[in-house]
């Protein structure tokens, strides 16, 4: 079972209608409760194969993100519109799928798509999302996410950020699409139960 979880902080400003270039680099949150202090590195992620060429996950925000899996951190980025693919293999049971997606000036939004051996995942209204957390237990597995509401799709192209510009590179034919919580907060906490 694959868990999603999306999920905010309150903090920043919303700018509805700004248009960013892919260029554009935010500030991930330096706070322990989201992320802040966290080493990149999983004994589940593999690079002996490329994109769409086995299990992983794909991930981009228009903003920037922390993507964890069961706790750990496995991927972050600052920078909008930069696609990534993390080969990894899951494990037997509850896999939870974790992203704090901070905004920039621009749209905000994250789209993830993950591809297990014989199912792939898309990030869409079956996410949770919370706009802010007490602690860092909201990316770990067994989480109660009983508190948490659904993830927000947003209605933009999966071929474009939500800010306007052209997104390349993402899983090819992808259901993905992009979500935040319901708030226009600055950062935003997501989750996904997968297995």
């Amino acid at each position: 079972m694959i868990k999603r979880v999306f999920g905010a902080v309150a903090s920043g400003v919303w700018i509805a209608a700004a248009a960013i270039s892919p260029s554009e680099v935010v500030s991930l949150p330096g706070d322990a409760a989201y992320g802040g202090g966290d080493k990149v590195g999983s004994q589940l992620v593999a690079a002996t194969y490329n994109a769409g060429e086995g299990p992983g996950i794909w991930i981009v925000a228009d903003g920037g993100y922390r993507l964890y899996h069961n706790g750990a951190l496995l991927a972050e980025d600052n920078q909008a519109g930069r696609v990534r693919f993390v080969p990894m293999t899951f494990l037997p049971g509850e896999n939870a799928i974790s992203v704090v997606g901070v905004n920039g000036q621009g749209a905000p939004g994250v789209m993830v798509q993950i591809d297990d051996l014989d199912k792939s995942y898309y990030s869409g209204s079956g996410w949770k999302a919370k706009p802010t957390v007490g602690n860092n237990s909201w990316k770990n597995k067994g989480r109660d996410l009983s508190q948490w509401g659904g993830a927000t799709t947003l209605n933009y192209a999966s071929n474009k950020l939500p800010s306007g510009a052209a997104l390349t590179g993402f899983a090819a034919n992808t259901q993905a699409k992009w979500i935040w919580s319901g708030r226009r907060l600055r950062r935003q906490y997501h989750r996904r139960r997968c297995g």
